[in-house]
């Protein structure tokens, strides 16, 4: 993925932070990309360099701060949403699958159209078939990926929807009177443990006064 368009806009704020003698820092913000699809890597280490070189032929002082925000690029690939398939539904044009889960829990694919790999994780069938996944919720766009190809799927069968460590968790909500799945935590010898757990309708009606 490419880092020119990063660098062109580092090179403008540091020649608008020529104009100030008390900067304490200067922030470049995010932008860092994610390749859901391909997953080609953003040349981090080069950004690093080219901004290194901007500031010092800028003349900036060796006492202000350069900041970046990476924020996507360091934890999309850190999650995974796991779901059940409750419902198959297989014809001569289209085939669908039902999943436990909507866009309450993860809206990207149903805000921007995203694109994320998503996988059987039950089944060793050779046989692909192409599935439109969607969600469980009340709205017509509540779709994860349309033509999917996966291997021949039954209800029951776990659904893995990967990268989702970005824009995840943090976006979803309680839309529909849904309520959110717990999140657990694998180590590097993994070891699973609950760091979030699952809510319960009580989570949703505990901020109502009742009285």
């Amino acid at each position: 993925m490419g880092i020119a368009s990063y660098v062109e806009n580092a090179n403008v704020m540091l020649d608008i932070s020529l104009q100030f003698d008390s900067l304490r820092f200067i922030n470049f913000g995010g932008g860092f990309g994610y390749d859901y699809k391909d997953h080609q890597e953003y040349d981090i280490d080069s950004l690093s360099e080219n901004i290194r070189q901007l500031s010092s032929a800028r003349g900036a002082k060796d006492n202000i701060r350069l900041i970046v925000e990476p924020g996507r690029y360091l934890v999309a690939n850190t999650a995974i949403l796991v779901s059940k398939v409750c419902s198959v539904k297989e014809s001569s044009s289209r085939n669908f699958l039902g999943l436990d889960t909507g866009h309450n829990h993860f809206p990207r694919c149903f805000y921007y159209d995203a694109w994320h790999d998503i996988e059987n994780i039950s089944t060793l069938s050779n046989e692909m078939i192409s599935y439109d996944i969607t969600g469980y919720l009340c709205q017509s766009g509540d779709i994860f990926a349309r033509q999917r190809l996966l291997p021949k799927t039954k209800v029951g069968d776990l659904i893995c929807i990967k990268d989702v460590g970005a824009y995840g968790y943090s976006m979803s909500s309680n839309f529909n009177s849904r309520v959110r799945p717990g999140e657990y935590l694998v180590d590097t010898e993994d070891n699973f443990s609950m760091i979030r757990r699952p809510e319960c309708f009580e989570d949703i009606i505990s901020t109502f006064n009742l009285d």
